[in-house]
């Protein structure tokens, strides 16, 4: 079986990831160095600390100290078995969710943390796009929402049938992207799934023909 790959380059202002998680690891390991204290949600984003854990293992590898990790990287990391079962599943993983990118202009109006979910909407499921920035946009109880910040860290998808989380596809994207490190709400129907908490009811009605996603801020 081919040993899982990169589907981008990770370098600073990435988006968050199971990729990177994979490529801290596997750096941390190649040095020699105790794995990373950090919950594995926050292993997935690319911040200062991860620029530095990846020009130490480049110069453990005996390459230029670049900052960045790409194919290249990840099969040098291979050959000196630095990669484990979990991170080519972390690797396959967003392989997997992402997908080779499609889109070739990305909405300046919807946060760049929330372009692969816009993307993988759009191009792998076919729903439409409903909006994101909207600058009236509020909550049920009157508070500013996610789509009135610019850019937006929301976005809505338009479902067909609008059935609601009985939506089978719509549902299927919903518990794809539920736990995804970008990813802090998902509204569908009469359901909503919080990253901290898991599913709950939703009572406040609206969602049977779209999704809600709401980032991280």
């Amino acid at each position: 079986m081919t040993d899982p790959q990169l589907i981008r380059i990770l370098k600073p202002g990435v988006p968050p990831g199971t990729d990177v998680r994979a490529i801290r690891r596997a750096c941390l390991k190649v040095r020699g160095q105790p794995a990373s204290h950090l919950t594995r949600t926050q292993q997935c984003v690319f911040g200062d600390a991860m620029t530095t854990i990846i020009k130490n293992a480049q110069d453990e590898l005996l390459i230029p100290k670049s900052g960045w990790a790409g194919n290249r990287m990840l099969e040098l990391l291979y050959n000196a078995n630095a990669v484990d079962l979990s991170g080519k599943k972390d690797l396959s993983d967003y392989a997997a969710k992402h997908g080779p990118v499609i889109i070739t202009s990305w909405p300046r109006s919807l946060h760049k943390s929330l372009w692969p979910i816009y993307n993988d909407g759009l191009n792998n499921y076919d729903f439409s796009n409903l909006g994101t920035y909207n600058p009236a946009s509020t909550l049920p109880s009157g508070a500013p929402s996610d789509h009135s910040v610019y850019p937006a860290y929301a976005v809505d998808f338009g479902i067909d049938p609008d059935t609601g989380e009985k939506n089978k596809k719509a549902l299927e994207f919903v518990v794809k992207w539920a736990d995804d490190p970008a990813i802090e709400y998902i509204i569908l129907g009469n359901r909503i799934y919080f990253s901290s908490t898991g599913w709950e009811r939703y009572t406040r009605g609206g969602h049977t023909n779209h999704i809600h996603a709401s980032g991280v801020r």
